[in-house]
C-alpha cells in the first residue's frame, strides 16, 4: 500500500467516504483504516498488514503501535458494518453480541445516537 497508487487512494477515499477521517487519523482509530483496507483489499488484506507492519520496523513492538496493529489483524469478512440514518456515519460495532437478522443494537461512533442500525455490506 504505497501512496500515490490507484489501491492507495481508493482506500484515502474510502476512508473519507464512510467515516470523514483522513489517514492520520487512523492512529486514534484504526478500526476505520482496517475496514477501509479490507474493503478496497479484500483477498490481499493480510499481505497489505504485513506490508505496514514491515514499514514500521521494531516500532511494532512499542506497545501502541503494537495494540493498533493487533487492531489491524483482527479483522474478518464477517464483521459487519452498521450505518446511522441521522449522520450517515458507517462503523463496525465493538460487540457482536447484539446482532438481530438485520440490525444491530449499537451507539453511532459519530453523533452518538443510540438505536438500531441497518447492518450494510461491503461495497
Amino acid at each position: 500500500m504505497k501512496t500515490g497508487n490507484t489501491s492507495y487512494n481508493l482506500v484515502l477515499a474510502k476512508l473519507k467516504s464512510l467515516y470523514d477521517y483522513n489517514i492520520r487519523d487512523c492512529y486514534e482509530s484504526p478500526e476505520y483504516l482496517r475496514s477501509a483496507i479490507k474493503n478496497v483489499y479484500r483477498e490481499n488484506y493480510r499481505s497489505i498488514i504485513n506490508e505496514i507492519k514491515f514499514e514500521l520496523g521494531d516500532l511494532v513492538n512499542e506497545k501502541y503501535i503494537s495494540n493498533f496493529i493487533k487492531t489491524l489483524e483482527s479483522f474478518t469478512i464477517e464483521e459487519p458494518l452498521l450505518r446511522c440514518p441521522k449522520c450517515g456515519n458507517v462503523w463496525m460495532p465493538e460487540s457482536k453480541d447484539t446482532w438481530g437478522a438485520f440490525l444491530g443494537d449499537d451507539k453511532c461512533a459519530k453523533c452518538r445516537t443510540k438505536g438500531k442500525f441497518m447492518r450494510i455490506p461491503f461495497t
